[in-house]
């Protein structure tokens, strides 16, 4: 008979003659033995004076026993090598310093003919497998394997495994099953099976396909009452079968700002990402990374952001690389490649790659960032000719401007609307052609849900990165604190959570809500520190956001912006170095056509909304922004002879560079300030001040030269500027 492992009995036989002597300790109580084919675990309780333990086991072929001396803290021993089948005697006796006691307690146990396997457990368990795994015995190799569900009679059986891990598959979520193990020993011989042991099928975890258009108004779609003619039966179907959040807002409205936000769940000022033109903090943690470390399958097509470095946390992905709808540049899992036709053909086409790649089983997350309807909106062939010029309405405040009590900056900087009506309802109207192609897009997605019999357990999103002011109040763009340009559709398709047809206009959603909302249905715990509310939570009315804080960091010529949005009221203040705020009265004034912040019925109104804002900024750790120079045009200044467009004191005259652009080291500055004190102040394009200067009133036209060897190629920002009035101009660098 062969014991490896038990070279040191031999040696048992040269124990000194001292320990032949005798000492009266008793023997150890409750001794058991448990045996396999080849082996045996022998344990007894502890006898209090012991020094040593000896362990004899001998069987009926064996010529003497085998002693095996033990520390007295042994009280479990396991002897391997021994032979299947075959009935041997096991001793235990204590021992005293130089004897031990003939007092002692035996069993004569059996090895059995084949060992079945030790400790079965499951090692993964998701929604449809498991993986279950033993540790063999005595040299096995081959095992069967049965389980059922819970409840039920019938065993399923995996027979002939070689190893010590199965997977099993096409199994039912939420679901209790049974398990046991058997190991094959021969061609006629198997082993006992192990206890029946149970695991539970995970609940289904949902696939998210995450879908953003780029500069899409909340009130284009029929659910949000948008025009009746504009049937995007897909996108609709979103919210018809699922949930319309009606008031939804963006923290930061501007293209970088969103897309950081969503990629780094935190707030711009929070990841650094606070207007167009910055960059987030790359090196923090990716919501699409938490989904991959969750065993989700990650994706991205579409637009990933404005001079973002390539998407990390994806599996698989594709950018477009600029705002061109023919031919644009692509990258494709990190390699530039081309792609032919309209991104409104390429983005399905490339959806759908996606999701052939998908591994089997596996849930997928991915984001869809269209960039229609972005300017220059340039539908496909088969849209071009929906819908007709004369269909298409403008509000009553189309290019009205404001004439008493608004920001300086919004008729001398980019956000004027220079189209006239017929231009703007082009604009608008391929707009509505390309949407009406992402309807198309999106309706191909649904076939292929339906077609997969997945579609009820994909959570859809539906939504924008923010709105778009087209000529309202003849203001143009985005990252105002007005609501075209705040508010968002937000249409949510799961049925798991959400009854058709459901319209929530009760609760303010916020596009920091997609990630907690999206973590939540995959059944991930948000320990992360992620910024957001559960729309699910907000749904069930489980949570209530009333009010809504956003902002915007300064950059070219913008101020800093900070606000928040109530039911009732709209509240902004800017970073002007004279107070700049706007209050508007939402309930009776919804398109926000009047500024009360100077109406002494609202005092009391505006000091409560600014004790708000302070509050919400401390409340999500806001920092503190830089000044800028601008501020509320009011009657005061009309009534000192200033013009709607805020030029009282300077006019296009009143500023020249020379030369423009600068190929030398210096550039030249002609200003009048026609009397009055003022300032120059030249700002990089985020909107770092580099140069500044303050000088007396005078009468005549003064010249001073700005040494700019130390500064970039680019375009900078001059400002001519005093109290009450502000001109600007554009400096470029090309040396």
């Amino acid at each position: 008979m062969n014991h490896p492992t038990l070279v040191v009995c031999l040696l048992s036989l040269c124990i000194p003659m001292r320990l032949n002597a005798q000492c009266s300790l008793p023997a150890p109580t409750g001794f058991t033995v448990f045996t396999a084919s080849c082996n045996a675990t022998l344990s007894w309780n502890p006898v209090s004076t012991a020094d040593h333990y000896f362990l004899q086991y001998k069987s009926p072929s064996d010529p003497i026993p085998f002693l095996i001396p033990l520390d007295d803290e042994i009280t479990t021993f396991t002897i391997s090598g021994l032979t299947p089948n075959t009935l041997y005697k096991f001793v235990i006796r204590a021992g005293c310093e130089d004897s031990r006691s003939l007092n002692k307690a035996y069993l004569h146990k059996k090895t059995s003919l084949c060992s079945e396997p030790l400790n079965p457990f499951v090692t993964a368990v998701d929604t449809v497998s498991a993986i279950i795994a033993w540790t063999p015995q005595c040299g096995s190799n081959i095992f069967n394997l049965q389980y059922r569900k819970q409840g039920t009679t019938t065993w399923s059986q995996i027979t002939n495994i070689v190893g010590s891990t199965k997977k099993i598959t096409s199994l039912e979520s939420e679901t209790i099953y049974q398990f046991r193990m058997q190991t094959v020993c021969s061609s006629t011989l198997n082993s006992d099976f192990t206890e029946t042991s149970t695991f539970t099928t995970s609940s289904t975890r949902p696939n998210i396909i995450f879908i953003m258009v780029d500069d899409g108004r909340y009130d284009s779609y029929i659910p949000n009452g948008g025009p009746s003619w504009f049937n995007t039966q897909n996108i609709n179907r979103i919210a018809d079968e699922g949930v319309n959040f009606r008031i939804a807002c963006a923290p930061t409205p501007l293209c970088a700002p969103s897309r950081a936000m969503i990629y780094t769940g935190l707030l711009p000022h929070k990841n650094g990402c606070t207007a167009n033109g910055t960059l987030y903090d790359t090196s923090l943690l990716m919501v699409q990374e938490v989904f991959q470390d969750n065993d989700y399958y990650t994706g991205f097509v579409g637009k990933y952001g404005q001079s973002f470095p390539d998407p990390k946390g994806f599996d698989w992905w594709v950018t477009s690389n600029n705002d061109e709808y023919i031919n644009p540049p692509y990258t494709k899992n990190g390699v530039d490649t081309s792609i032919a036709g309209n991104i409104l053909d390429s983005y399905p086409s490339l959806v759908n790659e996606f999701l052939n790649t998908v591994p089997e089983g596996k849930p997928y997350m991915l984001m869809l960032f269209h960039r229609a309807p972005h300017y220059d909106a340039t539908p496909r062939a088969e849209e071009a000719g929906m819908f007709s010029l004369d269909s298409i309405a403008l509000p009553e405040n189309f290019n009205q401007k404001y004439d008493d009590d608004y920001p300086s900056i919004f008729y001398t900087s980019s956000f004027e609307w220079n189209l006239d009506i017929d231009e703007t309802k082009d604009w608008k109207l391929r707009e509505y052609q390309c949407l009406k192609g992402v309807d198309d897009n999106i309706g191909e997605i649904f076939d292929r849900l339906e077609m997969e019999g997945t579609l009820d357990n994909t959570m859809i999103i539906y939504t924008s990165d923010n709105g778009y002011l087209e000529g309202e109040h003849k203001l143009a763009k985005k990252g105002l604190g007005l609501d075209e340009s705040l508010r968002l559709p937000m249409f949510i398709r799961y049925p798991k959570w959400f009854n058709d047809s459901t319209i929530i206009d009760d609760q303010i959603a916020s596009l920091a809500d997609v990630n907690i909302t999206m973590l939540e249905a995959a059944g991930i715990e948000n320990t992360f520190g992620f910024d957001g509310l559960s729309l699910k939570d907000l749904y069930k009315g489980d949570t209530t956001r009333n009010e809504f804080f956003y902002e915007l960091g300064v950059a070219a010529v913008i101020p800093a912006i900070r606000g928040v949005r109530t039911f009732d009221y709209l509240y902004t203040e800017y970073s002007c170095t004279s107070e700049t705020r706007e209050l508007y009265d939402l309930a009776i004034d919804s398109k926000q056509n009047i500024n009360q912040i100077n109406n002494p019925d609202y005092a009391s109104i505006a000091e409560f909304m600014h004790t708000k804002l302070d509050s919400l900024r401390t409340l999500n750790d806001d920092i503190e922004p830089d000044l800028f120079s601008c501020y509320l045009v009011n009657d005061y200044l009309k009534s000192s002879g200033g013009t709607q467009d805020g030029t009282e004191f300077f006019d296009n005259n009143s500023l020249s560079i020379s030369p423009n652009p600068i190929i030398s080291d210096n550039a030249q500055l002609l200003y009048n300030n026609k009397g009055v004190d003022a300032n120059i102040a030249v700002y990089d394009i985020t909107g770092q001040e580099l140069y500044k200067t303050k000088f007396s009133g005078s009468d005549v036209p003064q010249k001073i030269e700005i040494n700019t060897s130390a500064w970039s190629i680019g375009v900078y920002i001059v400002c001519l500027y005093n109290d009450k009035d502000i001109i600007i101009r554009e400096l470029s660098i090309v040396k």
